[in-house]
């Protein structure tokens, strides 16, 4: 999963940078958050291997309302 990559780049950096874990996790806001875009992206990439491209187009649309609708409800 790409985005799962980037996490643990991200972590990878920090530590070269001597930063402790707790400090590089302040960055994160909601850990909940972070697991539905880590689930979503999963399915995603599991949906992208089996149906055509205008579906999946529709399906990221829809991804994409949904993630910016939970942004709004954790404010």
């Amino acid at each position: 999963m790409e985005t799962l990559q980037d996490y643990e780049e991200y972590f990878q950096m920090g530590q070269l940078d001597g930063k402790s874990e707790e400090e590089m996790t302040v960055a994160f806001a909601n850990p909940i958050l972070i697991e539905k875009e880590l689930v979503t992206t999963y399915q995603i990439e599991k949906v992208e291997k089996t149906f055509p491209e205008e579906f999946i187009f529709y399906l990221k649309k829809s991804y994409f309302l949904l993630h910016t609708i939970s942004l709004y409800d954790t404010l």
